[in-house]
């Protein structure tokens, strides 16, 4: 027995927590003392207001009415209504003062806004001014929703989490050093990331994805990075990149993960990015969809020592000062390259394969390699560049020949 039983205080029925609550802060008083001195004397200075003092008062008052309820009725096996509710008033008091609070119930969907606080509650009605606070409120699987254009600053994920601009507004993050955005590493699920544009002033990653985890990024701009999206990390992230623009930086995307990873670009721009528009530098699968790779040096640019593949499909590859596909095995896994459909002009070399160590293959179907400077070329014993027989490979200053071709399935 919590208290020692005697003849007018019988043992109470503990089977509800906040009868328990109540009949011990009850018992607690001496002299029916006001409630409401206790919780002032262990409110460790917090400073008071009349709000403060009258709600004070209001749950003092409940919550000895309730406990005189029970101790005169301990046989009685429900709570009237009035006192049920002034327990819950009572409880609501005790959680906010002794310092739970009760806006930071962890969201579904945060607003984040130019005119918002970091000390709101990131809610429609009162949303918060950046996304590393929305995010600290919010669930996994939550979405965090931009109301208007601004500049946000730079921001971390910790969670798999849908980061969302509406198209009616610009949604800026424009670091002058470090990441625009980072993508921890420990995410058991999908990132999602919309509508957002990130402008480096002299910073080094639009996005460092640091987790295996997948992300998703559609209708994004990053622009003026050293690395526009950047998986220079030791794990196998994942990527969907669709409707999005990363120009201006000097490696557009780098792949450094170990292998094997994946991803897909799919109607993005790869442009006027300054050493190479997407470089793979370890093992993985990549889908290049309908997408551009224009006014650069370098465009899809393969060095590896473990096997990889990309598919290029229904996509352009031109004005790019240097060589547009890329393909070098640089240790004992293969790499493979296929084109369909696909357009290679007015590139420095159009088409380079080379196998100083493993096998270096593409294969080219369906399309067109015209007024490069060089427009096939291969280096190596196990390096080729192969055609299925239905190409135009024209006009160009040289390297108008396949290694071979293949036949059709």
């Amino acid at each position: 027995m919590l208290f020692p039983a005697d003849s007018k205080t019988p043992e109470p029925n503990f089977a509800s927590p906040v009868l328990f609550l109540v009949t011990v802060l009850g018992r607690r008083t001496k002299q029916n003392l006001p409630f409401a001195s206790g919780i002032r004397s262990s409110g460790k200075g917090r400073a008071s207001s009349p709000i403060r003092s009258a709600t004070l008062r209001i749950a003092a008052l409940s919550a000895n009415r309730t406990a005189s309820a029970i101790r005169s009725a301990p046989q009685r096996k429900e709570m009237s209504m009035n006192s049920r509710k002034a327990v819950r008033l009572s409880v609501a008091v005790l959680l906010a003062i002794g310092g739970v609070p009760l806006a930071e119930a962890q969201l579904t969907r945060s607003w984040v806004a130019s005119s918002g606080l970091d000390t709101n509650d990131c809610t429609r009605p009162t949303p918060c001014r950046t996304f590393g606070r929305a995010i600290s409120v919010s669930n996994s699987g939550a979405e965090v929703v931009v109301m208007d254009s601004a500049g946000y600053g730079p921001f971390t994920i910790n969670k798999p989490i849908s980061i969302i601009s509406p198209p009616a507004f610009h949604a800026a993050i424009a670091p002058t050093s470090g990441t625009a955005i980072t993508i921890s590493s420990g995410i058991s699920g999908a990132v999602v990331i919309r509508g957002l544009y990130l402008n480096g002033q002299g910073a080094t990653n639009g996005i460092l994805q640091q987790g295996n985890n997948a992300l998703i990024m559609e209708n994004v701009v990053i622009s003026g990075f050293t690395t526009g999206l950047n998986f220079d990390v030791g794990t196998t992230p994942r990527f969907i990149v669709t409707d999005s623009t990363i120009r201006n930086s000097s490696d557009g995307i780098l792949w450094k993960g170990a292998s094997p990873g994946r991803g897909v670009l799919e109607r993005t721009r790869l442009e006027n990015n300054t050493v190479r528009a997407f470089y793979i530098n370890s093992g993985g699968t990549f889908s290049i969809r309908d997408s551009i790779v224009t006014e650069g040096s370098h465009g899809v640019f393969l060095d590896t020592l473990d096997p990889a593949s990309v598919d290029l499909i229904n996509s352009a590859v031109f004005n790019n000062d240097g060589i547009g596909i890329y393909a070098s095995a640089s240790g004992a896994g293969a790499v493979d390259v296929n084109l369909d459909h696909c357009l290679m002009s007015r590139n420095g070399s159009a088409i380079v394969a080379q196998s100083p160590i493993g096998a270096s293959v593409i294969r080219v179907a369906q399309s067109l390699i015209a007024n490069n400077n060089n427009g096939v070329s291969w280096g190596g014993a196990m390096a080729s560049v192969i055609s299925r027989g239905d190409n135009t490979l024209e006009n160009n200053n040289s390297g108008n020949t396949f290694t071979s071709t293949y036949p059709a399935k």
